[in-house]
């Protein structure tokens, strides 16, 4: 993994070879491409910057003749926060994103989502809600334990939630100086904790924390832990779901190809359903869908709606969730477990 940036501009429209970065008398900081095109600035024009700084922290900072920020890149992350910096709420960024997925703060909790191409708007898929916050969030900030915590803390890696009360969340503690570490939001959904330790016998960046891990959050809750399709067990891919059965797993797997809802015969099509026993949605998680409602209503509502994919069923609660989009199934090992039914589509 590159560990050589922490801050991207424009993070989705990369310049082309011979883009320069102008810093201009008024103080305007200018990404402009080969061809002329200005493809970002902090727009600091005439607000009073005399001088650009690289801070030791890693914070790029314009700065006015009394050396106050006027702007810096701990107001605008990407999918990297390192030390000390944080998400906010107001007009700075609150969320980090990397591809289909994104980290976001809200008002009293912090979530992961994935915006697949078939979701109409990002699914939440992990929810932090810290009870020991009061209030809504003001930020939420990447911090190591300062020496005054005592030896206990050493190097102890943290998220800090501020509201109108303040609380703190312990993500790791490794046993050397752990100031130099980044938290990054993965293109596969997951977030990591690298942090630099010099006398690595490799790579000097350890993977320090890590979200989804065998040991803790099943990776299974990743929304593409097996691609378009598959059922996962014990962090592991499996099954490939068909109407023939389970069948063994491969990133070849995908759901059948539907009507598309632009088709004459789109909503009003012939579908039909095979059925799963003993397993959830990467939904499921946190939302357990609308009822209650007997199945065959369930089933309905997923006939008549074309972008509906497969509807999960839960008959202990009666609770229906429909999906347009499936990815990772997993299976269910609770008490419960036969109680959860999947319906999914195919033509």
């Amino acid at each position: 993994m590159n560990f050589g940036w922490c801050f991207l501009a424009p993070p989705l429209h990369p310049v082309t070879e011979n883009a320069k970065l102008i810093f201009g008398r008024n103080g305007n900081l200018v990404l402009v491409d080969a061809d002329g095109r200005v493809a970002w600035q902090t727009g600091t024009t005439n607000m009073g910057v005399v001088d650009i700084k690289l801070l030791r922290n890693g914070n790029l900072v314009l700065v006015d003749k009394k050396g106050g920020f006027v702007w810096q890149s701990f107001h605008y992350p990407t999918d990297t926060l390192l030390i000390r910096q944080g998400l906010q709420q107001g007009n700075l960024s609150n969320k980090l994103v990397s591809g289909a997925y994104s980290l976001v703060m809200e008002e009293k909790q912090v979530g992961l989502f994935f915006k697949g191409p078939q979701s109409s708007k990002p699914l939440l898929y992990l929810l932090e809600s810290p009870s020991f916050v009061e209030g809504p969030f003001k930020n939420v900030t990447f911090m190591v334990a300062p020496a005054e915590d005592g030896p206990d803390y050493a190097n102890e890696l943290r998220l800090e939630f501020v509201g109108t009360s303040f609380g703190r969340s312990a993500l790791a503690q490794p046993k050397y100086d752990s100031t130099l570490s980044i938290l990054r939001l993965g293109s596969d959904g997951n977030f990591r904790i690298y942090t630099y330790f010099e006398k690595g016998n490799r790579d000097a960046w350890e993977e320090t924390y890590t979200e989804f891990r065998k040991n803790w959050l099943s990776e299974c809750l990743l929304p593409e832990k097996c691609g378009s399709l598959g059922l996962c067990d014990d962090n592991q891919c499996v099954a490939c779901p068909t109407p023939k059965g389970l069948m063994g797993w491969s990133k070849d797997c995908k759901p059948s190809n539907l009507p598309s809802c632009n088709s004459t015969t789109g909503a009003a099509a012939y579908v039909s359903y095979y059925k799963l026993e003993g397993v959830d949605h990467f939904l499921n998680t946190n939302f357990q869908g609308e009822g209650p409602m007997k199945i065959d209503e369930c089933r309905k509502k997923c006939t008549k709606d074309c972008k509906c994919m497969a509807f999960f069923y839960r008959k202990d609660t009666s609770m229906c969730l429909l999906t347009a989009q499936l990815n990772t199934l997993m299976k269910a090992i609770d008490s419960s477990s036969n109680e959860r039914i999947a319906y999914i589509k195919y033509v």
